[in-house]
């Protein structure tokens, strides 16, 4: 079985009706996945009466709602193929960083937020084109062996340079920069 993953507020610019679409295309062709959603929001309705009215989602999508933030990391790891299909551009995602964390392979939308956090290691699709979602979804689950091997540079890439200890650096050489005398 391949779960992917889907996490965040549920609601229209964040993409999860794209993939929810892409992924009832790709039930065709793999029977043996899911897709699980965690979180709630304004689409969660639109979402759950998507998944009642086919009997391909119904079989294959897990609705998680919302859950304690302690609780990502179990669902992350439960997890084999993270997809952040956002259509707006947003600030630094920190799901995006959780995933990577845990090594995950991603499909992420292209907006500037996702291609600073992936860097060249990325895999990106055009925001809100569902027919770019569903082949990455396909290529994802033929060959995730590799997918999850080219993912360990994730977890590097999150610790180098989105840690705590990281911040801190940056943010005190800023204060310094700030203070110099003119």
């Amino acid at each position: 079985d391949i779960v992917f993953l889907l996490v965040g507020s549920v609601w229209k610019p964040k993409g999860f009706r794209i993939a929810l679409e892409s992924f009832n295309k790709v039930i065709k062709t793999f029977p043996d996945i899911y897709l699980y959603i965690a979180g709630k929001g304004k689409d969660s309705s639109y979402i759950e009466d998507r998944i009642k009215d086919s009997d391909n989602l119904k079989n294959h999508v897990k609705l998680l709602g919302s859950f304690p933030h302690s609780e990502l990391p179990s669902i992350l790891s439960g997890s084999d193929i993270f997809i952040i299909p956002s259509t707006l551009n947003e600030v630094l995602p920190y799901t995006l960083l959780e995933a990577m964390s845990c090594e995950l392979p991603i499909i992420a939308s292209d907006i500037p937020a996702n291609r600073e956090a992936l860097g060249d290691d990325g895999f990106f699709v055009p925001r809100g084109k569902e027919k770019s979602l569903t082949s990455a979804m396909l290529s994802f689950a033929s060959d995730l062996p590799e997918k999850r091997i080219e993912a360990k540079v994730h977890r590097k890439r999150v610790l180098d340079l989105f840690s705590s200890r990281t911040a801190s650096e940056k943010v005190n050489h800023m204060i310094k920069e700030i203070n110099k005398p003119t």
